[in-house]
């Protein structure tokens, strides 16, 4: 059965790191909703037993239902239930590790719709905007400019670690873990320019050893730094570079004709665990340490 886990940490000191465990709790949200496709099988005939992978599709088809019904939202009882019934049809083989699964590396598209604080409200239930401020922890300027979620990506990628690495942190690290998302900024001259806010991230086996702690599918992550930057498809437009750095008090040099990007770093990375509900081909579901749960369908490389 799911859990839902209170937060149990103690955040490291400094405001930036406060505000960033506030913020990536969620770890992965999204307001792609059209971009929900699980498959799912029609009726089956009642007189006879339906095969696993039946009553996975249909697990995966109330799911969708329930998602719809509630404006993609996870915090409620219809989605909840929905979530409950797919993590019990969980394989065994995705439950002990998730980490060691061949099915946890990959590209995951954030399916249900984001639980951030600070959403500005008096926007319809689709449209997801929050003050570039509440999703940067204040490291980026102006803060209060508004940005709408279009779509947030979690790209999974296995770690190459040096074999003559004697750092610990180095030897177990075992995925990066950035949270991609692509939004929409309402700058002050009434144009929107698009942008990439990325949180950089590990993720890597749950190492706690204590017989309590000793939780199937649990995966620890680590988020330390950031960066705000340009569409690359944008980069060689004029007016997009022009709006750029009129928005961010950038003046572009005579060499440098592309967007000038933004970074900063967290000087003790903000720690947190992630439990993987359920985990296949397809569909991820994870819940976060202060048990918001997130949604995520594997995006298909060409």
């Amino acid at each position: 059965t799911m859990r839902i886990n209170k937060f149990a940490t103690t955040a490291p000191p400094g405001r930036a790191v406060a505000s960033l465990a506030t913020l990536l709790l969620p770890l992965l949200c999204s307001t792609s909703i059209n971009a929900f496709s699980i498959s799912a099988t029609g009726g089956t005939n009642p007189k006879q037993p339906q095969s696993a992978s039946a009553i996975i599709n249909q697990a995966k088809q109330n799911l969708r239902q329930a998602l719809k019904t509630n404006n993609y939202r996870t915090d409620t009882e219809a989605v909840q239930t929905a979530v409950r019934e797919l993590a019990d049809l969980n394989a065994p083989t995705n439950k002990a590790d998730p980490c060691s699964s061949p099915l946890f590396e990959g590209d995951w598209l954030g399916l249900s719709a984001p639980t951030f604080p600070g959403r500005i409200e008096g926007t319809p239930d689709d449209v997801h905007k929050f003050t570039l401020g509440k999703m940067s922890f204040n490291q980026f300027q102006p803060t209060d400019l508004v940005c709408t979620v279009e779509h947030v990506v979690n790209p999974v990628t296995p770690i190459i670690n040096d074999p003559d690495s004697s750092t610990d942190d180095e030897a177990v690290a075992c995925f990066s873990y950035s949270v991609q998302s692509s939004i929409s900024i309402a700058t002050k001259c009434g144009n929107d320019l698009p942008a990439l806010l990325i949180t950089d991230g590990t993720c890597r086996p749950w190492t706690h050893t204590d017989e309590e702690d000793c939780i199937a599918g649990r995966a620890e992550v680590a988020f330390g730094g950031g960066s705000l930057e340009p569409v690359k498809d944008l980069i060689d437009d004029e007016g997009y570079t022009r709006l750029w750095g009129e928005t961010f008090g950038v003046v572009t040099k005579q060499d440098q004709d592309v967007p000038q990007s933004f970074r900063y770093d967290v000087e003790r990375p903000f720690k947190s665990f992630l439990d993987v509900l359920y985990l296949d081909e397809e569909l991820r579901i994870t819940q976060g340490q202060m048990g918001t749960i997130v949604i995520a369908k594997r995006v298909r490389k060409e």
